[in-house]
């Protein structure tokens, strides 16, 4: 009877060994995936891919990591990207040097968008009240014929409508209006933009 419990200890502390060491190489294979998945990616694309002064090249690399690039648009060199495969671009639109597109919640942008240089268009955050400072995230969207001024930071979850404007060095969070002004720390709404159609920027460049 001893013997056949003994035997059945050591069953359970094999097994136990084998479920540690199980979960233990599980933790190792997801550390290697997130690495290869977010650091590897994000090193290529903005410390090489970046840096290269065709944008023919630059946007058939970005493609091969899953972001969605419309007709005539353009990202210039030394933006900085985050999650390529959560980005989607439209037609004909402008983002200068040093611009931050953040892709990993969602990041949609219209068509005929301007994004000055050294904006900054977040997706992604963390929760201020969490014990673990855990990730939280919502799908940021620009919509058509916005700008986006110099040095704007844009949060996630924000909609910003056609034709609105995120004046230089704001911080805006929420929902734009169409034609709307915003301007400030944070950015407030200060009055209606004059234009009255929709219009196409047609602004190439094959080397910034």
């Amino acid at each position: 009877m001893c013997e056949k419990l003994k035997s059945k200890m050591e069953s359970l502390d094999d097994s136990f060994t084998a479920e540690r060491y199980y979960l233990k190489a599980k933790k190792i294979l997801l550390r290697v995936r997130h690495f290869i998945h977010n650091d590897v990616e994000y090193i290529i694309l903005n410390y090489f891919v970046a840096y290269i002064p065709l944008w023919t090249i630059r946007k058939f690399i970005y493609r091969i990591f899953g972001m969605k690039i419309g007709k005539k648009s353009r990202i210039a060199m030394r933006a900085v990207v985050f999650r390529p495969r959560g980005i989607e671009i439209g037609e004909r639109n402008v983002i200068n040097e040093f611009v931050l597109l953040d892709g990993r919640s969602g990041l949609k942008i219209g068509n005929d968008n301007s994004i000055s240089m050294y904006a900054k268009i977040y997706s992604g955050t963390h929760n201020s009240n969490s014990d673990t400072f855990a990730y939280r995230g919502d799908v940021t969207t620009l919509c058509d014929n916005c700008w986006i001024g110099t040095s704007a930071i844009v949060m996630p979850g924000s909609t910003v409508s056609d034709f609105a404007i995120i004046s230089a060095n704001s911080l805006f969070k929420g929902l734009a209006v169409e034609k709307g002004i915003y301007q400030g720390v944070p950015a407030v709404y200060i009055r209606q933009r004059g234009v009255t159609v929709k219009y196409q920027l047609n602004y190439l460049s094959f080397y910034r």
